[in-house]
């Protein structure tokens, strides 16, 4: 409106001054013109005022421009051709031209306005529709962490049972553990006790059943003669009778067994060459247990070669059930479920 309003005011002033010349050039016009005393002020000026002048008259032109701002009402007023066929062109044709051509380029410029005002209605659309999502988008975040904080309540009262439950379960497996033992404890088992035939004492005296040999192991060690409650081979019986079945002997009370697994290790004192000699006697535990031992002995072997614990003493306490390297516990026995 403001570029329609100074462009009008520009071409009715050129207009004046380009009227005031040619009224001095010549005497008469082809196109009475009208003077601006015989013109209503604009804001009297009507659609059948304009109507009633002549539509070619550039001053009705710039009237109609200043008092319609509607861009249809002013192309139905002015646009449509006036000029009577024949008749000859008014003086002021050159000014019409311009003044259309304003017109034109306002028509283009308010068809381009359009288009961008349809473009942003486009983008504002576009714009809400993205708002839209981020407000979806935050309210499943939103969700996401009440979830995510659930879950780690969850996780955490877990934890805390778990925690319980390993406790308990530790609990548990250290009285089965002593009840086991209390149940063991009058056991003893005897390896490498030959199986498919007799074996002999240093002293000559020769044992041919389970129970015999029991006894002369027992007198080979300098022990008074056990009551032997009851004798079992453990395993199957091995195919090929290259293998010695681990005995499980029975006593009569703690006491007996004790005694036997301290004098055990004299065994080996019999010689290299006698039988006796690859004898081993040991506490009778759980399957479970023993698997256990023999994990810590053979981790006790590899840490005795590795050559950085050269010169260090590398050792098992039985009492603590830890492996110990120069005082330093590296590996304990684990306390795994009876089955």
């Amino acid at each position: 409106e403001i570029l329609r309003n100074n462009t009008a005011n520009q071409i009715y002033k050129n207009y004046r001054r380009s009227m005031a010349s040619y009224k001095t050039r010549t005497t008469s016009s082809t196109s009475p013109v009208e003077d601006d005393a015989g013109m209503n002020p604009i804001s009297e000026l009507t659609t059948i005022d304009i109507n009633k002048m002549n539509k070619d008259s550039l001053k009705v032109k710039l009237h109609a421009i200043m008092k319609y701002k509607d861009a249809e009402t002013v192309d139905s007023l002015l646009l449509a051709p006036t000029t009577d066929a024949g008749q000859p062109p008014s003086p002021t044709s050159h000014f019409d031209e311009s003044v259309t051509m304003i017109l034109n380029e306002l028509k283009q410029l308010r068809e381009e306005n359009k288009k961008y005002q349809l473009e942003m209605d486009a983008c504002k659309n576009e714009v809400a529709v993205v708002k839209n999502d981020l407000a979806d988008c935050k309210k499943q975040l939103y969700d996401v962490n009440i979830d995510n904080k659930r879950l780690k309540t969850k996780i955490e009262n877990l934890e805390t049972d778990r925690d319980s439950i390993i406790a308990s379960v530790s609990k548990q497996q250290s009285y089965i553990e002593r009840v086991d033992s209390e149940r063991r404890k009058n056991n003893a088992i005897i390896m490498g006790v030959p199986e498919d035939k007799d074996i002999v004492d240093p002293a000559g005296n020769i044992a041919n059943t389970d129970k015999m040999k029991v006894h002369l192991l027992v007198h080979a060690l300098g022990l008074k003669d056990y009551e032997i409650v009851y004798i079992e081979r453990l395993g199957k019986v091995p195919i090929a009778g290259n293998r010695n079945r681990p005995m499980k002997v029975i006593l009569k009370d703690r006491q007996s067994v004790v005694e036997l697994l301290m004098a055990a290790p004299k065994l080996k004192e019999t010689g290299p060459q006698s039988i006796l000699s690859k004898i081993f006697i040991r506490r009778d535990t759980h399957p479970a247990i023993r698997k256990e031992q023999g994990r810590l002995r053979q981790q006790l072997k590899e840490e005795k070669q590795k050559p950085e614990n050269q010169g260090k003493i590398v050792k098992i306490d039985w009492r603590s059930k830890e492996l110990i390297v120069d005082g330093v516990v590296i590996d304990k026995l684990n306390a795994q479920p009876f089955q």
